[in-house]
């Protein structure tokens, strides 16, 4: 039995766990991805959780990871991964093509944390949205204190399968 397998058998038996919901029916590999904004995928998370989805938005390196956030709710960001830093690994790679190469450049020469001034970088993300949750005594989903990153502090991420239109603002 996968992992996988038991931690939805444990969750049907009662047992209280942390898992990613799109790990209980996950999307392994990508599919024509639903174009959305940041703001919806943090309002629904539940609604998109597991599904390939095309956003666009003003990358932001920090020193503990990459973030996709939108002027419309600039109080929330996703989380960006790249596929081999997840586990389980996803079934898909990152696309590399000529802009993915524009948009490794660009992360090289923006300094982490830097926007404003110094300019930012822009770019439309395809990739795997997950959401972590936990179910609560009563068997309902709720927020968790588990997640993704640095210090597992985010509860929503997006698994990069592409980048384009990268854009570098000056």
């Amino acid at each position: 039995m996968n992992a996988w397998a038991s931690a939805l058998l444990l969750s049907l038996t009662g047992v209280s766990l942390v898992c990613p919901v799109s790990s209980l029916a996950q999307s392994s590999t990508p599919k024509q991805p639903q174009s959305t904004t940041v703001c919806d995928l943090v309002s629904d998370p539940l609604r998109f959780s597991g599904t390939f989805v095309s956003v666009y938005g003003i990358i932001t390196k920090w020193h503990h990871g990459l973030e996709v956030s939108d002027a419309r709710c600039k109080q929330h960001a996703l989380l960006l991964e790249w596929p081999d830093q997840v586990e389980p690994h996803p079934l898909f790679e990152v696309t590399r093509n000529d802009q993915y190469a524009k948009f490794e450049d660009a992360l090289r020469t923006h300094e982490p944390g830097t926007i404003g001034s110094k300019g930012h970088i822009e770019a439309t993300v395809q990739g795997r949205f997950d959401y972590v949750l936990s179910k609560d005594k009563n068997g309902k989903y709720v927020r968790s204190r588990q997640g993704f990153g640095h210090l597992n502090a985010s509860s929503v991420r997006l698994i990069i399968q592409s980048v384009s239109n990268v854009k570098i603002c000056p």
